[in-house]
């Protein structure tokens, strides 16, 4: 299954993930806080400082 991961999960990816997601792609959400609106669709999150390249690996 192909994975994409969203840095930055406000309402434009919330869009992204719904369509992804109807193709079979599995979508991880990141953003820095929690109930961003892409996380609200898939229940593949994180909440990381995105400025943060060690919360990033």
């Amino acid at each position: 299954m192909t994975t994409i991961l969203l840095l930055g999960s406000g309402e434009l990816g919330r869009e992204v993930a719904i369509e992804a997601a109807r193709l079979g792609v599995r979508v991880v959400a990141a953003d820095s806080y929690d109930g961003a609106p892409a996380m609200q669709v898939t229940p593949y999150r994180r909440v990381l400082a995105m400025t943060d390249p060690a919360a990033l690996r």
